[in-house]
């Protein structure tokens, strides 16, 4: 018989973090409010943390006695081992020191992560080798990935702050939007249009951006312009992108990336149709966009689960550290292409909300990798019966709650697709500032070359 091997856990740890909930003030409030009961392998442990998290909380005092007592009248006493165990995880605590405390509590939810990741192989392993024909292999596998993300986000980010914290934090991110203002810089990945961080201030991490457009505005040139100029921005850390294209394989996405960046015609270049001195062109640019930050998944109609997943994924493959463990790239924004090619099934609801419940969840992925989420979405033809056919909040496609659930919504115009006999619409697109949490509303003006599907600043002509 193959070797049972005990599971990961520590029986001291779990005693000493116990005892000093029950001995210094200092770790009821730094430890016992932040642990999970569940956390603990052993159940006399569980039965005592749920018992003293229940004490705390009536505002009762935690001494030896008035535990003990408790567990008594609870009829719990003798599963934890009766009184003498209770004197015995005091008389084996050592004073643990507030700055170790936190230490204590990212152990004790790693070994129960250990043991949850134990869990869910075996559980894999049993569901791989029943032949279902109902639950495919792919299936079996994202069944086994989702409860994998869910395990290791698990306690990863203290959403517990005190204000004197949030203050001090606040003041490091005044002075270093200060220094970047006087450096004319942004102190966060840019859109890559300078008019547009003018008036929405940049990509700002932790917030979902819609951009949305009719068929054939450009919103994905749009998005893959702005994934271009954040990952090549020569910022500290350096910004990685990811791109999640539910429309468009990862192959087109690579192409209209260089394309774009070649000044080439993007169905050119994909069908191979150029001059001796293109191919010389495009090859030279095709080798440098090979060193950009950016990452691609091109999985048909992804659910919640699959892109928080992808995010992750991505996240973990663009991190890098340098030998002094400084980190010099991360993942700052995340594209979705778009809104509503994910998928995401409500029982007894419609597509309304199932649409905003996509919206909601992006956005807490955003808060929760702490990435800029700029997510794409078609407007509805409601725009085409009107004589003004810029965009507006009511257009949004099947879902208002897209609407609460944005920080910023961009709508993009191009007077030239209605009337292209218009001269002075020429090569001009508008970015129409809808909703701006962090910024104002308003009109930004760019030039668009529709050839190369490039988007650029008018103060600057960044195409000669």
């Amino acid at each position: 018989m193959p070797e049972v091997r005990p599971l990961p856990q520590d029986h001291d740890l779990e005693r000493e973090i116990l005892g000093s909930c029950m001995m210094q003030p200092e770790a009821e409030s730094a430890l016992l409010s932040r642990v999970d009961v569940t956390d603990f392998a052993i159940d006399a442990h569980r039965v005592v943390a749920k018992t003293l998290q229940v004490m705390s909380g009536n505002g009762e005092p935690l001494d030896p006695t008035a535990v003990v007592s408790r567990l008594r009248e609870r009829k719990l006493l003798e599963r934890v081992g009766g009184a003498r165990y209770v004197a015995e995880v005091l008389g084996a605590t050592p004073a643990v020191a507030p700055s170790r405390m936190g230490r204590y509590l990212f152990r004790l939810r790693d070994l129960a992560k250990r043991r949850a990741l134990i869990a869910v192989a075996r559980d894999l392993e049993a569901e791989a080798y029943q032949d279902d024909v109902d639950a495919t292999a792919t299936d079996v596998a994202d069944g086994a990935q989702s409860k994998i993300q869910r395990i290791v986000g698990r306690g990863s980010k203290d959403t517990f702050h005190h204000l004197r914290e949030s203050v001090r934090e606040l003041f490091v991110q005044i002075e270093a939007e200060e220094k970047a203002r006087q450096e004319d810089k942004l102190a966060r990945p840019s859109t890559g249009l300078v008019d547009l961080d003018k008036v929405i201030g940049g990509l700002f991490r932790g917030q979902l951006v819609i951009v949305a457009a009719r068929p054939s505005m450009g919103k994905t040139a749009l998005a893959l312009n702005m994934a271009s100029a954040v990952s090549r921005a020569s910022t500290k850390p350096r910004q990685a992108v990811h791109v999640i294209s539910a429309e468009t394989t990862h192959t087109r996405i690579a192409g209209r990336v260089v394309a774009t960046e070649a000044r080439m015609e993007a169905g050119k270049v994909m069908r191979g149709a150029l001059q001796r001195q293109q191919w010389s062109d495009l090859t030279v640019t095709a080798q440098w966009a090979q060193g950009l930050p950016i990452s691609v998944d091109d999985r048909s109609a992804p659910t919640l689960q699959q892109i928080r997943a992808s995010i992750r994924r991505a996240q973990a493959e663009h991190r890098r550290v340098d030998e002094s463990g400084n980190v010099t790239q991360e993942l700052g924004v995340v594209f979705v292409d778009y809104l509503q090619l994910a998928s995401n099934p409500i029982k007894g609801g419609n597509r309304e909300q199932e649409v905003g419940a996509i919206a909601y969840g992006l956005h807490a992925m955003a808060k929760d990798f702490d990435v800029a989420l700029v997510a794409l979405s078609q407007l509805n033809r409601g725009v085409e019966s009107r004589q003004d056919k810029r965009p507006q909040l009511s257009d949004l496609r099947e879902s208002g709650n897209i609407e609460q659930a944005a920080d910023v919504i961009l709508g993009l115009y191009r007077e030239e697709y209605y009337n292209p006999d218009e001269p002075l619409a020429a090569g001009l697109a508008e970015v129409l500032v809808l909703k701006a949490k962090e910024g104002a509303r308003g009109a930004v003006k760019v030039k668009f070359t529709p050839q190369w599907m490039r988007f650029a600043n008018l103060a600057k002509d960044e195409d000669e």
